[in-house]
C-alpha cells in the first residue's frame, strides 16, 4: 500500500479485515516545505485525507483520532481541520487534540485515525 512503510511518507496505512467491517488506520505528518505550524496543520489534515481516500474511507467513517500537537495554537484547530476535510461540523469530529510533542522534533503535529469500512458483503451495518 502507498506509505505503508517509509516513516518520512506523508501518511502511512494499515487495515485488519474483521468478520463485519474493516479497521484502517491512517498515520499523518506533514510536508517537509510547510513553512509554519498552520501550514504544517493543514498539510497533515490534507495528507490525512489521502491516507483514508487510500483505503475507501471518508471522515465520516472516523470513530477515533489523536492529533498530537507541540503546543497550543492560536487559532481553532477543530475548525482547521474541519475546512481541510470539507466537514460543515468540526465539534463532530470524533478526536482527541493532545498537547504532547511529535516524535520528530521538526514537526508541529502529526496524527492517527482509526475508521471503520462495513464489509457489505457481511452485513450492512457496523455496530
Amino acid at each position: 500500500m502507498a506509505g505503508s512503510r517509509n516513516p518520512e511518507a506523508p501518511f502511512q496505512i494499515a487495515q485488519v479485515d474483521g468478520a463485519d467491517a474493516t479497521d484502517v488506520f491512517v498515520h499523518a505528518i506533514s510536508a517537509p516545505a510547510a513553512r509554519d505550524d498552520r501550514e504544517q496543520f493543514r498539510s497533515m489534515a490534507l495528507n490525512a485525507l489521502q491516507g483514508l481516500r487510500a483505503l475507501s474511507v471518508v471522515p465520516a467513517d472516523v470513530a477515533a483520532g489523536w492529533v498530537y500537537l507541540r503546543a497550543q495554537p492560536p487559532w481553532c484547530v477543530r475548525h482547521e481541520l474541519a475546512a481541510a476535510w470539507n466537514q460543515p461540523d468540526a465539534e463532530r469530529l470524533p478526536l482527541s487534540f493532545l498537547i504532547q510533542p511529535p516524535a520528530a522534533s521538526r514537526r508541529f503535529c502529526e496524527m492517527q485515525l482509526h475508521a471503520l469500512r462495513p464489509r457489505s458483503d457481511r452485513c450492512s451495518v457496523v455496530w
